[in-house]
């Protein structure tokens, strides 16, 4: 069996720890598919889930971490399994990277990740267990599959100005932008009286308000609202984003105005709207570029589907169900 190298073990070791599973064994390598004369172990697997090992790890914890684990390695299960088949389609139409192709690659890389220091990048290799011959077949494999894909999905791909016309008018509602108001708001409790009643106490508030009262300086001072410490602004808010008694209050207040008193449950509202802006439909110019993008996006992914599932009727594929992060 293959010998898996000790940052796969690291990985699926943290993996393990982070689901609390530290005591369990964990199946470190083994068969998890066949395609055609080629074998895909755990190790291979892990070697792509790594990258996204500290990612997963810091997002999700417990049985929600473990879910999203299997999910990652799965994916990249079939995306190795796509890989063999496309080299193979392309071994089988005779096809031939030139040298120069993969030497040139290999030199980015070591400009690019290394600085042009070779022992550096011999040594990360080692540390990997990757031989220079292997890591350079895994540099043309990668050229090869690039190309690959081009050739049978971005040279297949067309996207007619008819149809981005199209779809701008058949979704007219996501190029709406809504209506908004730039908005101030004190947030008093009904239970909060400080010797007053509570209404009198905003009644009067709002008064010295309308009387040209500082807003924000009296938020500060006063308002339980969240939003009190920067002076009760909420900047800019869709009306439509606001409970329905505060979107009626508003829609009556013209610009600059301060409202009546509110009592909505336990608590008592000032508002005040100092701007509006109405809502626009976006050009069909600004949203093209996006529409356009959008398309494509969806045609590639039917065309890089469409082609693997051809590949995949002239193969002999079997997926071995197995668990590596199972235990005993």
């Amino acid at each position: 069996m293959k010998r898996i190298s000790y940052m796969i073990y690291l990985v699926l070791s943290l993996f393990v720890a982070a689901n609390t599973m530290a005591q369990k064994e964990i199946l470190l390598d083994g068969l998890m598919a066949k395609v055609n004369d080629h074998s895909i172990t755990i190790g291979d697997v892990m070697l792509q889930v790594q990258p996204l090992q500290r990612e997963l790890i810091a997002k999700y914890t417990g049985e929600e971490l473990r879910r999203e684990t299997k999910r990652v390695f799965q994916k990249s299960l079939e995306n190795l399994v796509e890989s063999k088949l496309i080299l193979d389609s392309y071994k089988d139409q005779q096809g031939q990277i030139p040298e120069n192709v993969v030497d040139g690659r290999v030199n980015e890389i070591l400009h690019e990740v290394f600085h042009d220091d070779r022992k550096a990048m011999m040594r990360a290799l080692a540390a990997d267990n990757l031989t220079y011959e292997s890591w350079r077949d895994n540099i043309r494999n990668q050229i090869i599959i690039s190309s690959m894909r081009h050739a049978n999905v971005q040279q297949r791909l067309k996207v007619s100005a008819v149809d981005v016309q199209k779809y701008y008018q058949e979704h007219q509602n996501e190029y709406k932008t809504a209506s908004t108001i730039k908005l101030q708001m004190i947030v008093l409790k009904k239970d909060e009286s400080g010797g007053k009643g509570a209404m009198q106490k905003a009644l009067d508030l709002q008064t010295q308000l309308k009387n040209g009262g500082d807003f924000a300086a009296a938020a500060k001072k006063f308002s339980k609202g969240y939003k009190a410490d920067d002076g009760g602004d909420w900047g800019w808010v869709a009306p439509g984003d606001l409970r329905e008694e505060l979107q009626l209050a508003e829609a009556e207040l013209k610009i600059g105005e301060i409202s009546d008193v509110l009592e909505i449950d336990d608590d008592l509202y000032i508002l005040e709207v100092s701007e509006r802006k109405t809502g626009a439909v976006e050009s069909f110019a600004d949203a093209r570029a996006g529409i356009e993008g959008e398309l494509r996006n969806k045609e590639g992914m039917r065309l890089h589907k469409e082609w693997i599932s051809s590949l995949k009727r002239n193969a002999q594929i079997e997926i071995i169900e197995v668990d590596p992060f199972a235990g005993n």
